[in-house]
């Protein structure tokens, strides 16, 4: 039998959040120093920005970048020493945007 109790918790929609690592490359002899972000999934695939010297740190760098060709502005960041990074509402056209590989 069926339980028929309805749950206070199934008519409020999850919500759920995308994690977008942050990493910084420094310039080598053949590129300058450049962004990478990636989702927060275990071998998921990074995309690479040119460093933009106009912008105070990589948090702005990729959310700027992401504003721009997604439209998605971050809910927040998190300060990490290791994997900084940047959060956003869940999407899964961002997800895609950003892609698994």
């Amino acid at each position: 039998m069926v339980n028929q109790r309805k749950d206070k918790t199934m008519n409020n929609p999850i919500h759920q959040s995308i994690l977008i690592i942050c990493k910084y490359h420094g310039a080598t002899n053949t590129r300058g120093s450049r962004v990478s972000f990636r989702l927060g999934i275990p071998d998921s695939k990074a995309h690479f920005i040119s460093y933009n010297y106009e912008l105070n740190s990589i948090y702005e760098m990729v959310a700027h970048h992401i504003e721009q060709e997604f439209g998605a502005i971050p809910l927040w960041h998190v300060q990490n020493k290791e994997t900084p990074s940047l959060v956003y509402a869940w999407d899964a056209k961002l997800v895609e945007f950003v892609g698994l590989k």
